[in-house]
């Protein structure tokens, strides 16, 4: 009956004795220090518990177990208690054993534990239920488990679906089933479930058609080896056009057209008066009833129109909700999302803090998970706006992955991601390869904008270095041109920055100039520090010294207020050629953190305990305490001054 759990009632009933004897017994065990002497019904040692336990032959132990079960659910024991038992019983049929192990499974589920509602519910299989309770059953255990273990999820939607006669209940089931198999990088496979269910569903609710048609726009869209991609954009543009968001279908269908939207070369208005309506009242990225994928589309379009703090608070927002809820794979892609946001921002610490956690989280999934790209893409990219290129190296290095890239669209695309580390390392060579195979998939695929799809804008310096001048310049003036048609400040200012650099004498200090009067308005504080940078540097080598050395110091203040260790080194060296003065490098403050020390910092500044701190950053006591150890050092102050000292950045 469960150790401190027992009552001498609930114990005469399981033994089948009366009350009278069942103390008399209880009386001789204490004499015979077997139970505890102070009157709770405990034994005296686990070890003889554990005994005791190994003595009573398995059969035995299965029907009290399913005995104790339903005492224990009798007399208004907790479901947790009922399930603890129901779990130690061998399977036997009992429609009342199914009902309680779902019963828990949903209170497991509430309490932000998947992985335990998971095992409740592949033991309620076991029992095994009816058919169609079954297929309840394996939805309710495919949903469990989606976010933590996909493969699983994949194996229980699959055979509920085969179980599946009635068109709306294969639609209802197809949906989840094809993102478990997308998440696993097996999007082609769910491309042709969903095309298979969708040619069967006439006379079906006409919002859960459109549901289930977004689902299969939605991953078709996300396979690149997709052969159907101008009709299927054809068809979305049809299906969501004019549509209110009334309903959670319609509003599904919105996030996909603005996300359509967004990686083309629609302008940024346009695309942000379809996101506006895409997005409900209540839960965004936990829904079941939508899904997690919708809501992030919607979210990184904001980023990648420029309205960074609007995507910032969005992704926010998921990362409560998906923690709360215990979705592991989705909670990764959102701090790697978020990551990039803070990136676009030039809040590097911040943005590695994030890309850290992503991860780590995502160790145990490796490159047959989708969520561990996105995690791998984000810090890759951070450590070099970071100027930590050989760590980037690295980390490349020790995955494994070598040049493999996955089936799946995944953003920033692992290609690019691997061309921008080559450039930074000097590889020119390998770096032009990558990334111009990047984009012939990106251009096949209609991805115009280069907020979005930015190889252009990586590529050319690397043309240039190879002595391929005129593509280059070529290919920047067509990244200008998109940028100007999307109307995004960051993308504009960094290929209008490229193709100063590209140019010579009176063009080149007007592209550069131009770019940082854009990036002046812009959200984006690193590109503004780079631009700053590079006109400053411009108008050095053309002997304006005077002029270069005020946007060289302000491009080195914002440099070093992003974090960008690589810039900052780079604007010092600039000031010193221009015969400007360098103040000595940063040792303390905020500025002086690391990643890791900062995001710690900031919990406690908010008042959370050591421990609460380790539970929300999934790390150990002592790796928050060595943290706090190294802000405080930095910071020159205490606990209780925190959040002052952090404030001041």
């Amino acid at each position: 009956l469960g150790a401190g759990g027992a009552q001498l009632g609930q114990s005469a009933r399981l033994a089948g004795v009366g009350l009278d004897d069942a103390t008399r017994t209880a009386d001789g065990l204490r004499a015979a220090d077997i139970l505890r002497a102070d009157g709770r019904l405990e034994f005296v040692h686990p070890l003889v518990r554990a005994a005791v336990y190994a003595d009573i032959p398995l059969s035995a132990r299965s029907e009290a177990h399913a005995a104790a079960a339903r005492i224990v659910s009798t007399d208004g024991g907790g479901l947790d208690r009922v399930a603890a038992h129901l779990l130690a019983t061998e399977p036997r049929g009992d429609e009342w054993a199914v009902e309680q192990l779902r019963a828990a499974a949903r209170q497991a589920l509430a309490a932000g534990a998947p992985e335990a509602a998971g095992g409740l519910l592949t033991r309620a299989l076991a029992e095994p239920p009816g058919v169609e309770e079954r297929i309840d059953v394996l939805l309710e255990c495919g949903t469990a488990t989606i976010s933590v273990d996909p493969a699983t999820a994949v194996e229980r939607f699959a055979e509920a679906l085969a179980l599946a006669t009635e068109p709306a209940r294969r639609a209802e089931i197809v949906r989840p089933l094809a993102k478990a198999l997308s998440y696993v990088d097996r999007p082609g496979e769910a491309v042709a479930t969903l095309a298979s269910v969708l040619e069967d569903l006439e006379g079906v609710d006409e919002d859960l058609v459109r549901l289930v048609e977004c689902e299969w726009l939605l991953w078709a869209h996300f396979w690149l080896d997709d052969p159907g991609r101008e009709a299927q954009a054809s068809r979305l543009t049809t299906m969501a056009g004019g549509l209110p968001g009334e309903s959670l279908s319609q509003r599904t269908a919105l996030g996909l057209l603005t996300w359509h939207l967004v990686v083309g070369d629609t302008p940024a208005t346009e695309t942000l008066a379809v996101a506006g309506k895409a997005l409900g009242p209540g839960r965004l990225f936990t829904d079941p009833g939508q899904g997690f994928e919708i809501p992030t589309l919607v979210a990184a379009a904001y980023m990648y129109c420029d309205e960074l703090d609007h995507a910032f608070q969005l992704f926010d927002r998921g990362i409560d909700e998906l923690r709360e809820a215990g979705w592991v794979a989705h909670l990764i892609m959102s701090y790697s999302h978020r990551a990039h946001v803070r990136l676009r921002q030039g809040a590097l610490l911040e943005a590695e803090a994030d890309s850290d956690t992503a991860w780590e989280l995502s160790s145990e999934l490796g490159p047959t998970s989708a969520a561990w790209w996105f995690a791998f893409g984000n810090v890759i990219q951070v450590l070099i706006a970071r100027g930590s290129v050989d760590q980037a190296q690295e980390l490349v290095e020790s995955t494994g992955v070598g040049d493999l890239s996955p089936d799946a669209v995944i953003f920033p695309l692992p290609r690019v991601v691997r061309g921008q580390l080559h450039a930074a390392r000097g590889d020119h060579e390998l770096a032009t390869r990558e990334l111009l195979a990047a984009g012939a998939v990106m251009d096949e695929r209609g991805y115009r904008n280069p907020s979005w799809s930015p190889w252009r804008i990586h590529v050319a310096p690397s043309l240039a270095a190879l002595g391929r001048t005129e593509e280059a310049r070529a290919v920047i003036r067509e990244a200008v041109v998109r940028a100007r048609r999307v109307g995004v400040p960051l993308a504009l200012g960094a290929a209008l920055r490229t193709a100063g650099e590209l140019e010579t004498g009176d063009a080149a200090l007007a592209a550069l100039a131009e770019s940082v009067q854009v990036l002046e308005r812009s959200p984006g504080r690193l590109e503004h520090a780079t631009s700053l940078v590079a006109y400053g540097s411009a108008l050095r080598r053309a002997r304006h010294w005077g002029d270069a050395r005020p946007p060289l110091r302000d491009g080195l203040e914002l440099a070093e207020r992003c974090g960008a260790r690589g810039l900052v080194s780079r604007a010092r060296e600039e000031i010193a050629a221009a015969g400007g003065r360098i103040r000595r490098e940063q040792e303390s403050g905020v500025g002086a953190l690391t990643a890791s020390e900062l995001r710690v910092a900031r919990r406690a500044g908010e008042g959370l305990a050591n421990r609460e701190i380790a539970q929300g950053l999934f790390v150990t006591v002592k790796t928050v305490e060595k943290h706090l150890a190294g802000a405080y050092r930095k910071l020159g102050c205490s606990r209780a001054e925190l959040a002052g000292a952090l404030g001041e950045r």
